[in-house]
């Protein structure tokens, strides 16, 4: 978005949600997504091929920490942390309230405390703005699932077998769904790493080396097999004697040795269970 290489969020946003290629948002060192920009290129825009990392130098969130001590972390609970947490200050705030001391006694104890306040609300301010920081790190990101880690100095590498891990998968993903376009990506996704499981999805480099190399071709025979087999029942089921004309044609467009095994598998299917009538 800098110098307005991408402007219109809502552009933005439409064309990223119907890519259908591998996309990768890099958070740079020392670099900060923040606000409408986080929304604009949030991975679960098209969570199918989108994907967020991050330096570990980097910072992420809505608001800055300055913005999230002014909602979060005010005045008031910044006075209730020093109470829980600094027993001088607790003292004084205890006899200013102490109705068994005189009034001159509670007066001294409140001017102690307003001064002792004023000497630790700069360090509590600096730990406020801190623990907010920490929670646009990339540790707390990996956490709630939003990016993953990436040092700059590995980035070229890690992207190198990402982007081809994801292009493999998606070839071998695009093949399943050209055999069986009832299935969803995600269940395509599942059949091709059935056939690797002894690889991790988490290594990038195995998983490329893995299903570049994978034959598909009996996984493909089965789903095209099923996809077909669930479309003439279907059709059977819709309309009968269509379907037992079709069924029949092509039984005749079978060799002889094809009819034979046809057979034997008639005979040997399981039939039906009847339909159930209460008595």
């Amino acid at each position: 978005m800098y110098d307005e290489v991408l402007k219109y969020g809502s552009k933005i946003v439409d064309g990223l949600s119907s890519y259908k290629q591998p996309i990768f948002v890099y958070i740079v060192p020392n670099g900060e997504l923040r606000g409408g920009a986080w929304v604009v290129l949030d991975p679960s825009i098209n969570p199918t091929h989108m994907q967020m990392y991050a330096d570990v130098e980097s910072r992420a969130g809505v608001l800055e920490p300055e913005g999230i001590v002014e909602i979060k972390l005010r005045k008031d609970k910044l006075v209730a942390l020093m109470e829980r947490t600094d027993p001088t200050y607790a003292i004084h705030k205890k006899a200013s309230k102490d109705s068994s001391l005189s009034a001159e006694e509670r007066a001294a104890a409140t001017s102690e405390l307003s001064r002792r306040e004023s000497d630790l609300m700069p360090t509590y301010k600096q730990i406020a703005l801190l623990y907010a920081d920490l929670h646009d790190r990339t540790g707390r990101m990996e956490a709630k699932g939003c990016a993953k880690p990436v040092q700059w100095k590995n980035a070229r590498r890690h992207f190198h077998w990402a982007v081809r891990a994801q292009l493999a998968i998606s070839a071998a993903v695009a093949k399943l769904l050209a055999a069986s376009p009832q299935m969803t990506t995600e269940e395509a996704k599942q059949r091709v790493f059935a056939q690797i499981p002894q690889v991790s999805q988490q290594d990038d480099r195995a998983v490329t080396e893995a299903v570049e190399g994978l034959d598909l071709s009996d996984v493909i025979a089965q789903v095209t097999s099923s996809h077909l087999t669930q479309q003439l029942m279907a059709l059977v089921h819709s309309h009968r004697k269509v379907g037992f004309a079709g069924l029949v044609g092509v039984v005749n467009a079978l060799t002889d040795e094809e009819k034979a095994a046809f057979a034997v598998a008639l005979q040997t299917a399981t039939p039906p269970a009847p339909p159930y009538s209460g008595a």
